[in-house]
């Protein structure tokens, strides 16, 4: 029997690291995004519907409805790297979104199609009397296949209501994960686990704008992820729990538009942002089959461009404490095209020697927008 010690240590320390009492192939717990990292950890990105990225419709299936056009995000991260297992997160997403539908996909990591993947690196073979026979490729992959749409956009033609259908959506969504974990050689006792869970999510949103240009936003959000009890099972006949989470949430945000402010000094045209300046914050508390945790925290922006995040994640059960904090900048054009990066610090627990950093990338096109603005262009006035 082939057995590989090494990683065997390492997933006995994912427990207490992470901070969950039980569940295999915990990396689909993971936070892809870097924006929600930064704002308050995993927790918050139940309830932030804001950011053209695909990354942030992972925490909460229903945000996908708030997106419109082509949204592509990729994120990398080094996971447990003080313990010395040097460990490799990505994720890579593809969300379509058009009036209040949205598909999210995974996307290619490489040559390889994965939405997220957790790479342990080469790893040695043992026999049964623990001497090298060999080396394999140790890692876990997971496919993310999302819908989700809006209940008011969907129903515009049966609601009466102009209030409702101007200040009010209500979005659900849901997640489909499908995993397969290589941690274990596939000839092994263990051997290569599969296995498959659903997310269900709801996030409903108030918004306000006054003739001034000053807007207001609420939120609530309530996600379960592995709604139906999924497992993952094993070449040694175990079917293990997988990761399990209720989380809700709530958001308020203020914002100061760009165009009625600044659009008797400046042409219209030129102003390429919708907020001149915004504030958010965020809040949510998360049940992770009985563990709970809690993460909170702000986010200031500056004409949609510059962001500055700062907020806090408490997982005291995991013993996962601390600040988060980030920035981001987004080069775009209103929302028709956007280029976003993002980088965040947070918390990683008690065998991390200090914060941990990430970074992501993400892409969004509308390219309706975009037909209608180089139609524009042709369009003889």
């Amino acid at each position: 029997m082939k057995l590989w010690l090494t990683m065997l240590l390492m997933l006995l320390m994912l427990v207490p690291i992470y901070g969950v009492s039980q569940g295999s192939c915990l990396f689909i717990s993971y936070e892809p995004s870097c924006i929600n990292l930064a704002i308050g950890g995993r927790a918050v990105g139940n309830v932030n519907i804001w950011h053209k990225s695909a990354l942030t419709t992972y925490a909460n299936p229903a945000v996908g409805a708030y997106r419109e056009g082509v949204s592509w995000g990729f994120s990398e991260k080094d996971w447990l790297k003080d313990t010395g297992f040097g460990l490799k997160y990505n994720a890579s997403l593809v969300n379509i979104g058009y009036k209040g539908m949205s598909i999210t996909l995974p996307s290619y990591r490489l040559s390889e199609l994965s939405g997220q993947y957790l790479d342990a690196g080469i790893a040695p073979l043992y026999d049964d009397h623990w001497n090298v026979v060999g080396e394999f490729h140790s890692y876990d992959t997971a496919g993310v296949y999302g819908f989700a749409c809006d209940a008011v956009k969907l129903g515009d033609d049966y609601i009466s209501s102009s209030f409702v259908k101007e200040h009010l959506m209500l979005a659900c969504g849901i997640t489909y994960k499908d995993i397969t974990s290589y941690l274990y050689p596939a000839g092994s006792a263990v051997g290569v686990g599969e296995g498959s869970c659903w997310d269900v999510g709801t996030a409903a949103r108030f918004s306000w704008e006054d003739i001034s240009g000053v807007g207001v936003e609420a939120v609530g959000a309530y996600t379960h992820n592995n709604v139906f009890n999924g497992k993952a099972g094993f070449g040694d006949g175990l079917e293990d729990p997988l990761w399990e989470c209720k989380n809700f949430g709530y958001a308020v945000g203020v914002n100061l538009s760009g165009e009625k402010v600044l659009g008797d000094i400046i042409d219209p045209k030129l102003i390429y942002f919708d907020n001149l300046v915004s504030f958010r914050y965020l809040s949510s508390t998360a049940n992770e089959s009985g563990d709970k945790s809690k993460g909170y925290g702000a986010e200031w922006g500056l004409m949609d461009t510059f962001f500055i995040r700062k907020g806090r994640y408490e997982d005291y059960e995991g013993e996962i404490v601390g600040n988060t904090f980030g920035y981001g900048i987004d080069l775009h054009y209103k929302d028709i095209v956007s280029l976003s990066w993002n980088y965040a610090e947070y918390p990683g627990g008690v065998l991390m020697n200090g914060p941990q950093k990430a970074e992501d990338i993400n892409v969004n096109l509308d390219f309706l927008s975009i037909g209608k603005e180089i139609n524009k262009l042709f369009v003889k006035r």
